[in-house]
Protein backbone atom coordinates (compact mmCIF):
# COMPACT_ATOMS: atom_id res chain seq x y z
CA UNK A 1 0.00 0.00 0.00
CA UNK A 2 1.58 3.43 -0.92
CA UNK A 3 0.48 6.78 0.17
CA UNK A 4 0.43 10.38 -0.63
CA UNK A 5 0.17 13.04 2.17
CA UNK A 6 -0.07 16.83 2.52
CA UNK A 7 -0.21 19.06 5.72
CA UNK A 8 -3.14 17.59 7.11
CA UNK A 9 -3.35 13.95 6.56
CA UNK A 10 -1.73 10.57 4.61
CA UNK A 11 -3.98 9.22 1.70
CA UNK A 12 -3.75 5.58 0.74
CA UNK A 13 -3.95 3.51 -1.88
CA UNK A 14 -3.65 0.66 -3.34
CA UNK A 15 -2.42 1.91 -6.72
CA UNK A 16 -2.85 4.63 -9.68
CA UNK A 17 -6.32 3.48 -10.51
CA UNK A 18 -7.14 4.40 -6.91
CA UNK A 19 -6.83 7.98 -7.51
CA UNK A 20 -9.91 7.79 -9.67
CA UNK A 21 -12.09 7.37 -5.71
CA UNK A 22 -14.26 10.11 -4.78
CA UNK A 23 -12.60 9.85 -1.34
CA UNK A 24 -9.54 11.02 -3.44
CA UNK A 25 -10.89 13.42 -6.25
CA UNK A 26 -12.28 15.79 -3.41
CA UNK A 27 -8.91 15.51 -1.71
CA UNK A 28 -6.94 16.29 -4.69
CA UNK A 29 -9.82 18.69 -6.36
CA UNK A 30 -9.53 20.77 -2.67
CA UNK A 31 -5.36 21.28 -3.05
CA UNK A 32 -5.89 22.23 -6.70
CA UNK A 33 -7.95 25.04 -6.37
CA UNK A 34 -6.04 26.06 -3.06
CA UNK A 35 -2.65 25.39 -5.35
CA UNK A 36 -1.20 22.87 -2.71
CA UNK A 37 0.92 20.12 -3.37
CA UNK A 38 1.55 16.36 -1.99
CA UNK A 39 4.37 14.36 -1.07
CA UNK A 40 4.86 11.03 -2.11
CA UNK A 41 5.29 8.88 1.07
CA UNK A 42 7.62 6.17 -1.08
CA UNK A 43 10.15 7.78 0.62
CA UNK A 44 10.72 10.35 3.65
CA UNK A 45 14.73 10.81 2.90
CA UNK A 46 14.03 12.73 -0.04
CA UNK A 47 11.24 15.30 -1.12
CA UNK A 48 9.45 13.67 -3.87
CA UNK A 49 6.32 16.32 -5.41
CA UNK A 50 3.04 15.22 -6.55
CA UNK A 51 1.16 18.21 -8.51
CA UNK A 52 -2.46 18.13 -8.61
CA UNK A 53 -4.01 19.82 -11.98
CA UNK A 54 -7.59 18.88 -13.63
CA UNK A 55 -8.30 16.66 -16.51
CA UNK A 56 -10.00 17.78 -19.55
CA UNK A 57 -13.57 17.25 -19.35
CA UNK A 58 -15.66 15.90 -16.22
CA UNK A 59 -16.47 12.09 -15.10
CA UNK A 60 -19.89 10.67 -15.49
CA UNK A 61 -21.22 12.18 -12.08
CA UNK A 62 -20.59 15.69 -14.03
CA UNK A 63 -17.97 16.51 -11.96
CA UNK A 64 -14.16 18.01 -12.79
CA UNK A 65 -11.67 15.45 -12.08
CA UNK A 66 -8.50 15.65 -11.39
CA UNK A 67 -5.04 13.42 -11.20
CA UNK A 68 -1.23 14.20 -9.85
CA UNK A 69 1.66 14.61 -11.99
CA UNK A 70 5.33 14.49 -10.73
CA UNK A 71 7.46 17.37 -10.35
CA UNK A 72 9.94 15.76 -13.03
CA UNK A 73 11.00 12.42 -14.61
CA UNK A 74 13.92 11.44 -13.10
CA UNK A 75 12.71 11.44 -9.53
CA UNK A 76 14.13 8.66 -7.84
CA UNK A 77 10.67 7.14 -5.89
CA UNK A 78 10.63 3.53 -4.97
CA UNK A 79 10.49 0.41 -7.56
CA UNK A 80 6.56 -0.26 -7.60
CA UNK A 81 5.21 3.41 -6.04
CA UNK A 82 2.07 4.27 -8.01
CA UNK A 83 3.86 7.62 -8.55
CA UNK A 84 6.24 5.41 -11.19
CA UNK A 85 4.14 5.64 -14.00
CA UNK A 86 2.04 9.45 -13.50
CA UNK A 87 3.29 11.89 -15.69
CA UNK A 88 6.02 14.77 -15.22
CA UNK A 89 5.10 18.28 -14.98
CA UNK A 90 7.74 18.97 -17.09
CA UNK A 91 11.09 17.63 -18.20
CA UNK A 92 13.30 20.11 -19.71
CA UNK A 93 15.22 18.80 -22.81
CA UNK A 94 17.94 20.62 -22.32
CA UNK A 95 19.54 17.84 -19.45
CA UNK A 96 19.62 15.90 -22.74
CA UNK A 97 21.80 18.11 -25.37
CA UNK A 98 24.68 17.75 -23.29
CA UNK A 99 26.62 14.12 -23.01
CA UNK A 100 29.61 13.44 -19.94
CA UNK A 101 32.10 11.03 -21.37
CA UNK A 102 34.14 8.66 -18.95
CA UNK A 103 37.04 10.25 -20.83
CA UNK A 104 36.45 13.28 -18.20
CA UNK A 105 37.86 11.00 -15.68
CA UNK A 106 41.51 10.60 -17.04
CA UNK A 107 44.11 11.87 -14.80
CA UNK A 108 45.26 15.93 -15.86
CA UNK A 109 48.51 16.66 -15.92
CA UNK A 110 48.86 19.68 -17.92
CA UNK A 111 49.59 23.04 -16.29
CA UNK A 112 46.95 25.39 -17.43
CA UNK A 113 46.17 28.83 -15.88
CA UNK A 114 43.02 29.39 -13.66
CA UNK A 115 40.79 27.41 -16.17
CA UNK A 116 37.08 28.81 -16.43
CA UNK A 117 35.31 25.56 -16.30
CA UNK A 118 34.01 25.63 -20.06
CA UNK A 119 35.31 23.03 -22.18
CA UNK A 120 34.74 23.60 -26.61
CA UNK A 121 32.07 21.04 -26.84
CA UNK A 122 32.47 19.01 -29.68
CA UNK A 123 30.26 16.81 -32.15
CA UNK A 124 27.89 13.75 -30.55
CA UNK A 125 26.97 10.43 -32.12
CA UNK A 126 24.62 10.58 -29.79
CA UNK A 127 22.89 13.57 -30.36
CA UNK A 128 23.86 16.23 -28.37
CA UNK A 129 27.11 18.15 -27.34
CA UNK A 130 30.03 16.26 -25.99
CA UNK A 131 31.98 17.78 -22.93
CA UNK A 132 34.81 15.80 -21.44
CA UNK A 133 35.36 18.35 -19.33
CA UNK A 134 34.82 17.12 -15.37
CA UNK A 135 34.80 20.58 -14.04
CA UNK A 136 32.42 21.73 -16.48
CA UNK A 137 30.11 18.55 -15.18
CA UNK A 138 31.12 19.45 -11.89
CA UNK A 139 29.69 23.15 -12.02
CA UNK A 140 26.59 22.28 -13.45
CA UNK A 141 25.87 19.29 -11.19
CA UNK A 142 26.44 21.36 -8.09
CA UNK A 143 23.90 24.09 -9.59
CA UNK A 144 21.73 22.11 -10.58
CA UNK A 145 21.40 20.00 -6.78
CA UNK A 146 21.27 23.91 -5.40
CA UNK A 147 18.34 24.70 -7.64
CA UNK A 148 16.37 21.86 -7.06
CA UNK A 149 17.21 21.60 -3.40
CA UNK A 150 15.91 24.94 -3.07
CA UNK A 151 12.68 23.71 -4.63
CA UNK A 152 12.63 20.70 -2.53
CA UNK A 153 13.20 22.95 0.96
CA UNK A 154 9.94 25.06 -0.01
CA UNK A 155 7.48 22.43 -1.28
CA UNK A 156 4.11 23.43 -1.94
CA UNK A 157 5.28 27.29 -1.75
CA UNK A 158 4.89 29.53 -4.63
CA UNK A 159 7.44 32.97 -4.88
CA UNK A 160 4.80 35.37 -3.45
CA UNK A 161 4.69 33.12 -0.22
CA UNK A 162 6.79 34.81 2.96
CA UNK A 163 8.84 32.58 4.73
CA UNK A 164 10.76 30.97 1.96
CA UNK A 165 13.66 29.50 3.00
CA UNK A 166 16.97 28.19 1.88
CA UNK A 167 18.35 24.51 1.54
CA UNK A 168 21.23 23.05 4.16
CA UNK A 169 24.32 22.20 3.02
CA UNK A 170 23.56 18.36 3.24
CA UNK A 171 20.43 19.36 1.30
CA UNK A 172 22.51 20.03 -1.37
CA UNK A 173 25.25 17.93 -1.21
CA UNK A 174 22.50 15.22 -0.54
CA UNK A 175 21.28 15.85 -4.30
CA UNK A 176 24.48 15.71 -5.51
CA UNK A 177 24.96 11.99 -4.69
CA UNK A 178 21.45 11.38 -5.63
CA UNK A 179 22.71 13.10 -9.24
CA UNK A 180 25.94 11.35 -9.36
CA UNK A 181 23.64 7.72 -9.18
CA UNK A 182 21.40 8.97 -12.06
CA UNK A 183 22.47 8.12 -16.04
CA UNK A 184 24.40 11.15 -16.58
CA UNK A 185 27.29 9.68 -18.66
CA UNK A 186 27.19 8.86 -22.33
CA UNK A 187 26.10 5.18 -23.17
CA UNK A 188 23.52 5.91 -20.25
CA UNK A 189 25.97 5.24 -17.41
CA UNK A 190 26.18 6.64 -14.09
CA UNK A 191 29.05 9.10 -12.62
CA UNK A 192 29.07 6.16 -9.11
CA UNK A 193 29.26 3.04 -11.79
CA UNK A 194 32.20 4.58 -13.57
CA UNK A 195 33.76 5.63 -10.28
CA UNK A 196 33.61 2.06 -9.08
CA UNK A 197 34.81 0.53 -11.95
CA UNK A 198 37.99 2.24 -12.60
CA UNK A 199 38.62 2.18 -8.88
CA UNK A 200 38.20 6.00 -8.43
CA UNK A 201 36.41 7.98 -5.78
CA UNK A 202 35.10 11.47 -5.90
CA UNK A 203 35.10 13.61 -2.31
CA UNK A 204 33.55 16.91 -2.08
CA UNK A 205 32.52 19.09 0.79
CA UNK A 206 33.21 23.01 2.03
CA UNK A 207 36.81 23.66 3.43
CA UNK A 208 39.10 26.31 5.25
CA UNK A 209 42.38 25.19 3.49
CA UNK A 210 43.96 27.92 1.02
CA UNK A 211 43.85 26.05 -1.47
CA UNK A 212 44.45 28.46 -4.10
CA UNK A 213 47.67 29.94 -2.29
CA UNK A 214 49.05 26.66 -2.18
CA UNK A 215 48.33 25.85 -5.72
CA UNK A 216 50.44 29.70 -6.32
CA UNK A 217 53.56 27.56 -4.63
CA UNK A 218 55.68 25.44 -6.90
CA UNK A 219 56.44 21.74 -6.09
CA UNK A 220 59.74 19.95 -7.15
CA UNK A 221 59.28 17.40 -9.70
CA UNK A 222 59.36 14.97 -6.66
CA UNK A 223 57.62 16.43 -4.00
CA UNK A 224 53.97 16.03 -3.73
CA UNK A 225 51.78 18.27 -0.90
CA UNK A 226 49.56 16.36 1.77
CA UNK A 227 46.48 17.88 3.33
CA UNK A 228 43.29 16.07 5.45
CA UNK A 229 40.55 16.76 5.13
CA UNK A 230 37.35 15.67 7.64
CA UNK A 231 34.02 15.07 7.06
CA UNK A 232 33.26 15.41 3.55
CA UNK A 233 30.30 13.80 0.89
CA UNK A 234 31.08 10.54 -1.57
CA UNK A 235 28.37 9.31 -3.86
CA UNK A 236 27.42 6.98 -0.88
CA UNK A 237 26.86 10.19 1.07
CA UNK A 238 27.80 11.86 3.92
CA UNK A 239 31.50 10.05 5.57
CA UNK A 240 31.91 11.64 9.05
CA UNK A 241 35.68 9.88 8.83
CA UNK A 242 38.26 11.98 6.97
CA UNK A 243 41.18 11.15 4.40
CA UNK A 244 44.55 12.17 3.88
CA UNK A 245 44.98 13.78 0.38
CA UNK A 246 48.52 13.74 -1.69
CA UNK A 247 48.75 16.29 -4.92
CA UNK A 248 51.36 16.57 -6.97
CA UNK A 249 52.89 19.40 -8.59
CA UNK A 250 51.32 18.92 -12.14
CA UNK A 251 47.53 18.22 -10.50
CA UNK A 252 48.14 21.09 -8.25
CA UNK A 253 49.06 23.49 -11.16
CA UNK A 254 46.10 22.38 -12.89
CA UNK A 255 43.72 22.72 -10.37
CA UNK A 256 40.62 24.03 -11.89
CA UNK A 257 37.31 26.17 -10.78
CA UNK A 258 37.24 30.22 -10.75
CA UNK A 259 38.85 31.09 -7.35
CA UNK A 260 40.63 34.62 -8.40
CA UNK A 261 39.14 38.00 -9.16
CA UNK A 262 40.86 40.96 -10.99
CA UNK A 263 44.27 39.20 -10.17
CA UNK A 264 43.35 38.70 -5.92
CA UNK A 265 42.85 35.00 -4.58
CA UNK A 266 39.12 35.10 -3.07
CA UNK A 267 40.01 33.57 0.40
CA UNK A 268 38.37 30.52 1.68
CA UNK A 269 36.12 28.69 2.97
CA UNK A 270 36.00 26.98 -0.30
CA UNK A 271 33.69 24.05 -1.82
CA UNK A 272 36.08 21.45 -3.13
CA UNK A 273 35.51 18.30 -5.43
CA UNK A 274 38.29 16.20 -5.37
CA UNK A 275 38.47 12.84 -8.03
CA UNK A 276 41.33 10.48 -5.83
CA UNK A 277 43.00 6.95 -6.27
CA UNK A 278 42.67 5.14 -2.95
CA UNK A 279 46.46 4.15 -2.16
CA UNK A 280 47.12 2.57 0.49
CA UNK A 281 45.94 4.82 3.39
CA UNK A 282 46.42 8.26 1.00
CA UNK A 283 44.01 9.44 -1.24
CA UNK A 284 46.14 10.32 -4.65
CA UNK A 285 44.07 13.12 -5.95
CA UNK A 286 43.50 13.35 -10.17
CA UNK A 287 41.99 16.29 -10.44
CA UNK A 288 41.00 19.18 -7.46
CA UNK A 289 38.06 21.18 -8.52
CA UNK A 290 37.36 24.50 -5.90
CA UNK A 291 35.26 27.39 -5.91
CA UNK A 292 34.93 30.06 -2.83
CA UNK A 293 31.75 30.50 -1.03
CA UNK A 294 30.52 31.89 1.82
CA UNK A 295 29.19 29.89 4.70
CA UNK A 296 26.09 30.98 6.92
CA UNK A 297 24.56 29.07 9.33
CA UNK A 298 23.72 25.34 8.00
CA UNK A 299 23.61 26.88 4.01
CA UNK A 300 26.57 28.14 1.55
CA UNK A 301 26.34 30.23 -1.59
CA UNK A 302 28.95 30.43 -4.18
CA UNK A 303 30.95 33.72 -4.67
CA UNK A 304 32.81 34.98 -7.94
CA UNK A 305 34.51 37.91 -5.29
CA UNK A 306 35.20 38.56 -1.88
CA UNK A 307 32.92 41.48 -1.94
CA UNK A 308 29.76 39.54 -2.78
CA UNK A 309 30.41 37.81 0.89
CA UNK A 310 29.27 41.15 2.51
CA UNK A 311 25.35 41.42 0.61
CA UNK A 312 25.30 37.93 1.01
CA UNK A 313 25.49 37.76 4.67
CA UNK A 314 23.24 40.51 5.40
CA UNK A 315 20.32 39.10 3.77
CA UNK A 316 20.87 36.27 5.03
CA UNK A 317 20.63 37.39 8.48
CA UNK A 318 17.61 39.24 7.67
CA UNK A 319 15.41 35.80 7.52
CA UNK A 320 13.12 36.93 5.87
CA UNK A 321 14.97 36.98 1.88
CA UNK A 322 15.70 33.80 0.77
CA UNK A 323 18.51 33.86 -1.57
CA UNK A 324 19.53 31.89 -5.07
CA UNK A 325 22.99 31.62 -6.26
CA UNK A 326 23.77 30.47 -9.37
CA UNK A 327 27.63 29.12 -10.18
CA UNK A 328 26.57 28.89 -13.55
CA UNK A 329 24.27 29.00 -16.08
CA UNK A 330 21.26 26.55 -14.58
CA UNK A 331 17.93 25.32 -15.49
CA UNK A 332 15.39 27.87 -13.54
CA UNK A 333 12.82 25.67 -14.47
CA UNK A 334 14.12 22.81 -11.82
CA UNK A 335 12.42 25.67 -9.26
CA UNK A 336 8.72 24.59 -10.46
CA UNK A 337 6.27 26.77 -11.97
CA UNK A 338 5.08 27.61 -8.24
CA UNK A 339 8.28 29.24 -7.86
CA UNK A 340 9.47 30.51 -10.90
CA UNK A 341 6.76 31.10 -13.34
CA UNK A 342 8.69 33.82 -15.32
CA UNK A 343 10.58 33.46 -18.95
CA UNK A 344 13.37 31.56 -19.56
CA UNK A 345 15.04 30.35 -22.82
CA UNK A 346 14.43 27.09 -24.03
CA UNK A 347 16.87 25.61 -21.71
CA UNK A 348 15.36 26.93 -18.76
CA UNK A 349 18.11 29.57 -18.71
CA UNK A 350 18.13 33.71 -18.30
CA UNK A 351 19.71 35.88 -21.02
CA UNK A 352 22.59 36.62 -18.57
CA UNK A 353 23.82 35.20 -14.96
CA UNK A 354 22.88 37.67 -12.31
CA UNK A 355 24.96 37.67 -9.04
CA UNK A 356 21.85 37.09 -6.77
CA UNK A 357 17.95 36.30 -7.09
CA UNK A 358 16.36 37.16 -4.04
CA UNK A 359 12.72 36.06 -2.87
CA UNK A 360 10.96 38.95 -0.28
CA UNK A 361 7.78 40.34 -0.05
CA UNK A 362 5.87 38.28 -2.46
CA UNK A 363 8.40 39.81 -5.42
CA UNK A 364 11.75 39.12 -6.66
CA UNK A 365 14.61 40.94 -7.11
CA UNK A 366 17.62 39.75 -9.47
CA UNK A 367 20.49 41.71 -8.52
CA UNK A 368 23.84 42.46 -10.25
CA UNK A 369 26.26 43.51 -7.27
CA UNK A 370 29.47 46.36 -8.67
CA UNK A 371 32.53 46.18 -7.01
CA UNK A 372 34.65 47.95 -10.08
CA UNK A 373 35.69 51.31 -11.24
CA UNK A 374 35.88 49.92 -14.63
CA UNK A 375 33.47 51.86 -16.87
CA UNK A 376 33.18 48.82 -19.48
CA UNK A 377 32.47 46.85 -16.38
CA UNK A 378 30.00 49.25 -15.79
CA UNK A 379 28.16 49.66 -19.31
CA UNK A 380 28.43 45.75 -19.47
CA UNK A 381 26.17 45.47 -16.28
CA UNK A 382 23.87 48.15 -17.30
CA UNK A 383 22.74 46.65 -21.28
CA UNK A 384 22.75 42.90 -18.82
CA UNK A 385 19.83 44.81 -16.69
CA UNK A 386 18.19 46.31 -19.41
CA UNK A 387 18.34 42.74 -21.58
CA UNK A 388 16.38 41.24 -18.55
CA UNK A 389 14.55 43.82 -18.09
CA UNK A 390 12.69 43.55 -21.04
CA UNK A 391 13.46 40.05 -21.34
CA UNK A 392 11.23 39.15 -18.22
CA UNK A 393 9.01 42.28 -18.66
CA UNK A 394 6.90 41.46 -15.30
CA UNK A 395 6.07 44.03 -12.17
CA UNK A 396 6.44 40.51 -10.23
CA UNK A 397 10.67 40.80 -11.09
CA UNK A 398 12.90 43.63 -10.09
CA UNK A 399 16.24 44.16 -12.24
CA UNK A 400 18.60 46.18 -9.76
CA UNK A 401 22.06 47.26 -10.36
CA UNK A 402 23.68 47.48 -6.79
CA UNK A 403 26.91 48.56 -5.13
CA UNK A 404 28.28 45.59 -3.58
CA UNK A 405 29.63 48.24 -0.37
CA UNK A 406 26.15 49.82 -0.30
CA UNK A 407 24.82 46.47 1.81
CA UNK A 408 24.17 46.99 5.31
CA UNK A 409 22.24 45.79 8.00
CA UNK A 410 20.67 49.40 8.02
CA UNK A 411 20.30 49.97 4.35
CA UNK A 412 18.96 46.64 2.52
CA UNK A 413 15.49 47.20 3.08
CA UNK A 414 15.91 50.70 0.93
CA UNK A 415 18.55 48.68 -1.58
CA UNK A 416 15.99 45.73 -2.53
CA UNK A 417 12.41 48.10 -2.53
Amino acid sequence: MWYYYDEFDRHYLLNRKDLALEKHQEVISRAASEERCFLCGCRRDVSLKLVPFRLSGNGIDGKPRVCLKRHRKADPHLVGCFAETLEAVFEPQSRSTVIYTENMLTEEVSPVAEPTGGSVPGASKEGGRRYEDLTHFLQAQYTRASLEAFSSANIGKSFRDTGLVHPSRSMVFGRMAELFAEPLLSRGRSLEAVLTELGLQLFWGLTAQPLVQESDRPLEDDEVLEFRIGGHWECRGFQPVGSLMEISPAVLANSSGKAKAMGYVIPPPYFYAALVQPEGGVSRVIHLFRIPVIDVGHCFFSVESNAERGPIRVLSNTGVVALLKLHVHGDLRALGRELWPFATDENGHLPSRPDLIAFWHGKVRIVYLTDSVSEKYHQDVDRSVSILKLFLATPDVLVKKIPAKSFTPESWVQLLA
